[in-house]
């Protein structure tokens, strides 16, 4: 769409409610013209003598002296509005007729029906706003969930666009150093130091990443997740779906292939939509509707970023779901693997679906990395195999049981040992390249002290206890199931902590930037999932509903939202960091390589450039256009 940008001697009108019949409807003007125009109009008060932010009752009548409707007028004098210019809002009997006559006659007047956008496309232009907190309001405007207002709420008041100019207005001190060295070029001096501007550019870098990493994060908030059930025919998808949304949306029925066509709902967990779509049952189709169902499941599958892949313990071997998972995984999916009918056979040994599991292994000095440890207070003795088996393992069905181990994960990280507490400053807030770690972690029935999903990196601190034999076999053990399920494991003493930070740091950055274990010897696809996404439930009764619930939302956001916390969520801002950051990249390489200022100075023009695109402070028409051109007309 062409805009007329920089002519803002219009007065535009629009329909600011939504189109259709209603109680009422509001019709916006703006421009220099907005209040002589509804004047002219308007029998009641004399509008252009009245103050701003005051509202008036009165009749419109036409140019035949006909009233067509009693309204209420709200004035916003310029520069007091939301556009910068006079504002006059104008509420009516929501009648289709009496609108579409309303803002014929302003047009009558002099006003000309406004662009999508254009209202706050001027109030851009004449710095009541910029850039991205512009495309903030249409965020707001499409908000479906808390975490998504929250979001948006936060990027329109100024966050994100104040973060960015900080680091625009530090880059910019340093190049005005650089380009008055162009100035002494013959005179070679120096007034912009080398070392401070690589950390500054470093500093930069850093932030830039975190923001660049957040935007998977922002777009889940701001877009939701697809997240396809699929599995058998008679698995129990269907059931699953009504127990997750607590309703009897899709039919349920014991005739295998009733789900013939997708089935989609929307789930909200804490603030974040979860698209469900229920799916045909996997099969060999017996007729061609049912073909047809089969391959738009896999259709689906393959668009999907969540697969919950469902299967029944009682009818189906650990060979069929390897089976089905190698045909559904795809690359960079999230994979949860729901074992649904546990009441019908209650004792499924999991460890057949994937690997043999050892007995679980012992954390830290004398407490349990999996049960409740008999040295605090209320917990009691021991509790042998069966007890561990029928609380801990995944036999269970019971949520409780999860609950528990949550519980005691809490308590272990108020107890954290002076190394722990030292290796979690380090850690903490993506300090290690920008990953992010979680302490006192669940994974399947450990808790790890420290867990990078990102990675699947889980890292040991362990005491002196852990030197004796039957301890370290009992490690070994733990190890091995976790590496068995695509973990890899470091471990430490608390001496190597105290003693050696540094170098515990740069082992674990070493073992970030490897790549993950080999998927090559493992037991087909079940083995692709680790055991902590495998979560056994009885749709029909809701059992474990709510852990699975845990689950998804962990899937793709592993803590709430924060006010103060800098989420991208635009996918223009997202490509705009990226291109800095390559630009602050070519500065460092620039510098190596010992080329001159005035390269160096391009270099930090680039990145400039592409920091003031994302506030506006670097704009086309066309760019305006394409932003502008996507709200609604009275906006």
């Amino acid at each position: 769409m062409a805009y007329n940008t920089h002519d803002l001697s219009d007065t535009i009108v629009a329909l600011a409610t939504p189109q259709g019949v209603g109680a009422i409807g509001v019709i916006r003007l703006s421009g220099k013209d907005a209040i002589k125009i509804v004047d002219r109009v308007f029998k009641g008060k004399k509008l252009a003598e009245q103050d701003s932010h005051t509202v008036h009752f009165g009749t419109i009548r036409d140019r035949e002296d006909r009233i067509i409707d009693e309204v209420l007028v709200t004035l916003f004098v310029a520069p007091r509005s939301y556009t910068g210019e006079n504002v006059v809002e104008v509420s009516c009997h929501g009648s289709d007729y009496i609108i579409q006559q309303l803002i014929q006659l302003f047009i009558d007047e002099g006003a000309r029906l406004a662009q999508p956008g254009e209202f706050t496309m001027r109030a851009f232009l004449n710095g009541r706003m910029d850039l991205s907190q512009a495309e903030a309001v249409a965020d707001l405007i499409a908000s479906s969930s808390a975490a998504s207002h929250e979001l948006a709420m936060r990027q329109m008041r100024g966050g994100f666009s104040a973060e960015i100019g900080k680091l625009r207005q530090e880059l910019i001190d340093f190049a005005s150093l650089i380009e008055l060295e162009l100035d002494f070029g013959e005179e070679d001096v120096e007034f912009a130091n080398r070392d401070d501007l690589k950390a500054l550019v470093h500093k930069i870098q850093g932030v830039l990443r975190q923001l660049i990493q957040s935007f998977q994060l922002g777009n889940v908030i701001k877009q939701g997740v697809t997240t396809v059930i699929a599995g058998r025919p008679n698995a129990g998808k269907s059931t699953l779906l009504n127990a997750l949304l607590n309703e009897e949306r899709a039919i349920v029925s014991d005739i295998a292939g009733t789900t013939r066509d997708t089935i989609e709902e929307v789930l909200n967990i804490k603030g974040v939509q979860f698209r469900l779509v229920d799916t045909a049952g996997i099969r060999e189709a017996t007729d061609t509707i049912e073909a047809i169902g089969v391959e738009k499941t896999l259709e689906k599958v393959r668009q999907s970023s969540l697969l919950l892949y469902v299967f029944d313990v009682v009818n189906t071997s650990p060979e069929e779901v390897r089976a089905d998972l190698n045909r559904l995984i795809q690359p960079g999916m999230h994979v949860l693997v729901v074992a649904n009918k546990m009441d019908l056979n209650p004792y499924t040994k999991f460890e057949d679906y994937f690997q043999p599991t050892p007995d679980p292994s012992r954390s830290r000095e004398g407490r349990s990395s999996d049960t409740p440890s008999p040295e605090r207070e209320g917990r009691g003795g021991s509790i042998d195999h069966r007890t561990y088996e029928k609380l801990w393992g995944w036999r269970s069905a019971n949520p409780r049981a999860y609950g528990r181990l949550k519980t005691f994960a809490g308590e272990m990280r108020k107890e954290q040992t002076p190394a722990e507490k030292l290796l979690w400053e380090r850690l903490r807030k993506r300090q290690v390249a920008g990953h992010k770690f979680l302490r006192q972690h669940i994974i399947g029935t450990f808790i790890a002290d420290f867990y990078c999903a990102e990675k699947k990196l889980v890292i040991e601190v362990d005491g002196a206890y852990h030197q004796l034999p039957e301890v370290k076999l009992s490690d070994e053990q733990r190890t091995a199931v976790l590496e068995a399920n695509g973990c890899r494991v470091l471990r430490f003493s608390n001496e190597q902590v105290t003693s050696q930070p540094d170098e515990v740091i740069a082992a674990i950055e070493k073992a970030l930037h490897e790549a993950l274990p080999s998927l090559e010897g493992r037991d087909g696809g079940g083995s692709m999932v680790a055991p902590e996404n495998w979560v056994p439930i009885i749709a029909r009764e809701g059992m474990n509903i709510p852990y699975l619930k845990d689950k998804l939302y962990e899937a793709v956001l592993r803590e709430q939202v924060q006010i103060d916390q800098t989420i991208v969520s635009n996918a223009r801002h997202y490509e705009a960091l990226e291109k800095a950051y390559q630009a602050l990249d070519d500065v460092l390489k620039g510098m190596a390589a010992g080329i001159t200022s005035d390269f160096v100075a391009m270099d930090i023009r680039r990145a400039l450039h592409h920091l003031g695109e994302i506030t506006g402070e670097i704009s086309t028409d066309d760019l305006l256009g394409n932003i502008f051109g996507k709200f609604c007309i009275g906006k």
